[in-house]
């Protein structure tokens, strides 16, 4: 304690009245409601007892003294020079050093005292009973704050476990509706509301509130309409204390019961603003302050995560139940491989699984200029008969999407006019304002199909779930339509393949010419049934042999089969053909044949050594038919130097005959005998009628063909044969059908083949033999058949092959150009001739002729093909 001077000791009756007072003080201090009326009480008793003028007490950590009687005032203001001026007398003490704060206690008196010891230490214990005093009224109030702190954080943790316990996804109104009630409950607020951006962010939705009327939920306010607005289009949070001089903008609502107010941003983690969270409080409630907006801030902080953990729990459940129904949809698209099915399957689903009321799937046409509709669901089938207007600048804004695309005819996004009208209208004609377009792509990116879809029926906005599922599906989509018409043509060239290789079979086995294939390694995979009918071995047990073993089992010089062994191991290193290598075979009790070998080599992939392919053909018909045509070649130049000797001759015997006649009637003049002249004129005749046939067989006429009645013609011809026949008494048998069709021939070439059939068979036969002429038509053939049949002599059989032959005869005056003769006439009419004879049974010459004679072509010499194994002769 500091004292300048002491009080007088006649204020006091003695020392121990002084200690006597110290309990007065001690009460007055104690029993008084608070440390400023503990001072006023200490004033109010030393005033009276000792004349004190006034007490000033000053706290060290504040700025304001407490000085009584005068109230408090600024300590700048209160000067020590001042409070000495008030009195005689000024002691100032200490609080003491038991007390928990600092400060000076001035006790000022009226006059000044005589020092006394005991009213010094009075003073100083009163000084230190105001110490004391508030020092416990500090500690209280800071014990009250910290309780109060700490109730608030009990609260406001309980708040926030309870928000935290009511997020549930299953129960979003619950949650929300926790959180507005909790807040307001931490606030003190008297009203909550939460309000959430919608999916375009173009307004808010009131979703939960407290204290505001119940109609006021799920009410949409634009952004610009309102204060929650404006913090979200800022980010920032916003603090009114006074509701008339608020921020609110032109035309909002003003409500003069809220006293002050405080908005939170809800952000995510990515800062993206949610919605807004705001609290009031109603008049006469105490005004937020900045330490509430701290506090609301926590409570905005957690809302917000909670909110997102509930958006990404319910995006990962939906994400879960797309995954899901795109799971079950891939599975029913895989497994379906038509693709009409498949197109039918896919619109379903995407109406069913993506919720579009209507849907149309149009899938490029093969000529790729137009884009057909295959499958549709909610659309007029009249409307879907159109194609897809396929335009550059369509397919180009189409294609090059990365997914599933909105078109608003309204607002149309960066499109020419032309493109904008022609979607347009295809919106139009589809009644639709708003369309959907998914290009669906193959493995290589191309766009293939369009997938055309609205919500037109339902009335509901296009969302962008329904878009992301549409995305996804349409990627699977693409995948099952390609494999589907990747099976299609699987499919396709399988069965082509399978009707190629049912014909090649059935080519291989009609044809006679034998077919071996072998692989690299020399085995027979495969042959034809005609290597039986050429190599008498069977084509199963060709298969699976080597080819070495087929060898060996020919009958072929040795020489021969070396060379057919070179020959296929060439072709098979080389690749190189080996074409028309001809082999005798020789097999027991047969005819030998004569056979043409072809290989070639069959390329393996990679640089593997090939197979090899062998084609064997028969070409003994073919070899006899060269020597028949190099023979009938050698006739021809025989023929023709014929012609010109027959002609040559034909003009010596005119001047014979002539002379000849002349000097047969001399010699009758004269009544000589004219034996030789006879004899001469008889030899030219022959040699006229010789010469006569020669250039009738090398120079025949071309048929002029005539609709003839076949039997009547016959009967006709050989009644000017008649004669003849009646000088060798034969007898004519006649076999003719009736009726038959009309026949197109030449009735000259006709008569003269009848002439010379008849006349060999007249001259075949002894007197009295027998002629028979039949005639028939045989409608399955489409041909007649004339026959001339005798019972004379017959032929040998080594002559059967050579009648036909020019100057091949068997009478000693015949020229052997009768039969070679007609064999030409009947060539000329596309017909032939067969001879049927057993010796000295006669014979039967059988003439095949067409309805009507073929288009001849124009040459010099028509040559006759000999078929082997029966004897006739084939003018074709």
């Amino acid at each position: 304690m500091g004292s300048e001077q002491n009080l007088s000791p006649s204020h006091f009756n003695g020392e121990s009245e002084t200690y006597n007072y110290l309990p007065k003080l001690l009460k007055a201090v104690t029993e008084a409601p608070s440390a400023p009326a503990g001072a006023e009480a200490l004033y109010q008793m030393l005033h009276d007892s000792f004349a004190l003028v006034a007490l000033c007490v000053e706290l060290a950590d504040e700025t304001m003294v407490r000085f009584y009687p005068y109230g408090d005032l600024q300590l700048a203001a209160l000067p020590k020079p001042t409070l000495e001026a008030m009195g005689k007398h000024v002691i100032v003490c200490s609080f003491g050093k038991a007390a928990e704060i600092t400060g000076l206690v001035s006790w000022i008196f009226s006059e000044e005292q005589s020092t006394a010891q005991s009213l010094a230490e009075m003073l100083d214990a009163a000084s230190a009973l105001l110490g004391y005093r508030f020092a416990l009224e500090r500690t209280t109030q800071r014990l009250e704050e910290a309780e109060e702190s700490l109730r608030v954080r009990l609260n406001e943790m309980a708040a926030i476990y309870e928000i935290g316990q009511a997020t549930d996804p299953q129960d979003i109104p619950r949650l929300l509706q926790t959180v507005v009630e909790r807040t307001a409950r931490m606030m003190d607020a008297q009203a909550c509301s939460l309000m959430l951006l919608d999916e375009h962010k173009t307004c808010l939705r009131l979703v939960a509130a407290y204290g505001l009327p119940e109609g006021l939920i799920q009410k949409e306010q634009r952004l610009e309409e309102g204060l929650a607005g404006r913090v979200v289009l800022s980010g920032q949070p916003m603090l009114i204390v006074d509701s008339a001089q608020s921020p609110r903008p032109s035309g909002g609502m003003k409500n003069q019961d809220i006293g002050s107010s405080m908005l939170f941003p809800l952000e995510d983690q990515t800062h993206q603003v949610l919605g807004v969270l705001s609290v009031r409080r109603r008049r006469p409630a105490k005004d937020f302050n900045t330490e509430d907006l701290k506090l609301f801030s926590v409570f905005a902080a957690h809302t917000a995560l909670a909110l997102s953990s509930m958006r990404l729990h319910t995006d990962l459940k939906a994400r879960a139940a797309e995954m899901r129904k795109l799971s079950t949809l891939t599975n029913a698209l895989i497994s379906t491989t038509d693709l009409h099915s498949l197109a039918t399957k896919l619109v379903e689903e995407i109406c069913s699984v993506v919720g579009f009321p209507r849907c149309a799937l149009y899938l490029q046409a093969d000529k790729k200029n137009a884009f057909m509709p295959i499958s549709w669901h909610g659309y007029p089938d009249e409307v879907m008969r159109q194609p897809l207007p396929v335009h550059e600048g369509i397919l180009k804004f189409i294609a090059e999407a990365q997914g599933a695309l909105v078109f608003d005819p309204r607002h149309p996004q960066n499109l020419s006019d032309k493109v904008a009208r022609l979607l347009r209208g295809f919106a139009r004609a589809l009644g639709s304002n708003l369309l959907v377009l998914a290009p669906i792509r193959n493995s290589h990116g191309e766009c293939f199909a369009i997938l055309v879809a609205d919500n037109r029926t339902r009335k509901k906005p296009i969302l962008p779930t329904q878009l992301n599922l549409l995305n996804a599906f349409v990627g699977q989509a693409g995948i099952a339509i390609e494999n589907a018409r990747l099976y299609i043509a699987m499919r396709t060239s399988m069965e082509t393949a399978r009707k190629l290789q049912a014909y090649t079979e059935r080519v291989l086995r009609s044809i006679d010419i034998a077919i071996l294939s072998a692989d690299s390694h020399g085995i027979i995979t495969r042959c034809n049934p005609a290597v039986e009918k050429i190599l008498g071995i069977s084509a199963s047990k060709c298969r699976g042999c080597s080819l070495d073993q087929l060898v060996e089992k020919l009958s072929i010089p040795q020489r021969e089969k070396e060379i057919f062994r070179r020959l296929v191991e060439r072709a098979r290193s080389s690749g190189e053909a080996m074409l028309r290598q001809r082999f005798p075979l020789h097999f027991p009790g047969a005819q030998p044949k004569t056979v043409a070998l072809h290989v070639s080599g069959l390329p393996e992939p990679g640089n593997e050594p090939s197979g090899v392919v062998l084609i064997l053909e028969d070409i003994t018909q073919e070899i006899a038919l060269e020597r028949e045509i190099e023979r009938m070649r050698r006739l021809a130049d025989i023929g023709q130097l014929a012609a010109k000797m027959a002609h040559e001759v034909r003009n010596a015997l005119s001047p014979i005959r002539a002379g000849t006649q002349i000097l047969q009637r001399e010699l009758q003049s004269h009544g000589l005998a004219s034996e030789w002249t006879e004899i001469i004129l008889a030899e030219v005749d022959d040699l006229t009628r010789l010469t006569g046939e020669l250039l009738e067989f090398s120079r025949p006429t071309p048929p002029h063909p005539q609709t003839i009645d076949l039997a009547s013609f016959l009967q006709t011809a050989l009644q000017t044969m008649q004669p003849m026949l009646d000088e060798q008494h034969i007898t004519l048998h006649w076999n003719l059908q009736t009726p038959m069709p009309p026949l197109q021939a030449d009735p000259v070439h006709l008569q003269q083949i009848l002439r010379n059939l008849v006349s060999n068979a007249v001259q075949a036969m002894n007197e009295q033999g027998e002629l028979e002429i039949a005639a028939r038509y045989e409608p399955t053939h489409l041909r007649f058949v004339i026959e001339v049949k005798d019972n004379g002599e017959g032929i040998a059989p080594e002559d059967k092959e050579r009648i036909f032959q020019p100057f091949v005869t068997t009478r000693p005056k015949g020229t052997g150009l009768g039969l070679p003769i007609v064999v030409k006439l009947l060539e000329q009419h596309g017909g032939h001739i067969e001879v049927e004879s057993q010796r000295g049974e006669g014979a039967c010459f059988r003439i095949f002729l067409p309805p009507s004679p073929p288009i001849l072509f124009d040459t010099d010499l028509p040559l006759p093909t000999l078929r082997l194994g029966e004897q006739r002769w084939a003018g074709n």
